[in-house]
């Protein structure tokens, strides 16, 4: 069961529910023996994932663990060259399609492609300058976007506290 969910977490689209469960599912000492417990660490610590070991990965699935999607990739690529493609933008501001291309080991015109599904997804924030062929990365991905949600949770709970503060100072 827990090779299943080791699976399933990679598998899973990128997101705060995922990150929780793969936290959970890296510092399990028995998911340490898992044939998958690789993929999953680079997941969590944030590391590029390679394509050997997609093949590797996605030979040990079953037939409806793999989909055929739109943009002729099936559902473990997109989600491996996603997650690549979110590291990459943690450790560069910006970069060239053409090298971005090239560590995915994809053409310029596909890369492009995933960036831009990627985009109207709202999986990243990031913009093209064909005419230089850089890939801009934007501040506000995943970092900031959790920076966003303690500070979000901050305000409410020192709002809260004022709240109590006065309605105890008018009791007074």
């Amino acid at each position: 069961m827990l090779s299943k969910a080791v699976d399933t977490c990679i598998l899973s689209e990128a997101g705060n529910k995922k990150d929780f469960l793969c936290s959970q599912l890296v510092k399990d000492e028995r998911s340490k023996e898992l044939e998958n417990h690789g993929i999953l660490a680079k997941m969590f610590n944030d590391e590029f994932i390679k394509k050997e070991e997609v093949e590797i990965f996605s030979k040990g699935l079953q037939k409806h663990q793999k989909v055929l999607l739109d943009n002729n990739l099936d559902n473990v690529q997109s989600v491996i060259l996603e997650h690549n493609i979110i590291v990459t933008s943690k450790h560069f501001r910006d970069i060239k399609l053409s090298s971005l291309s090239r560590r995915l080991k994809l053409s310029d015109s596909e890369t492009e492609k995933i960036l831009q599904d990627m985009i109207s997804e709202s999986k990243i924030s990031l913009s093209i300058d064909h005419r230089a062929g850089i890939v801009l990365f934007k501040s506000g991905n995943h970092l900031c976007s959790w920076l966003k949600i303690l500070e979000d949770q901050i305000i409410d709970q020192t709002r809260m506290a004022l709240v109590n503060f006065c309605s105890i100072i008018e009791k007074i």
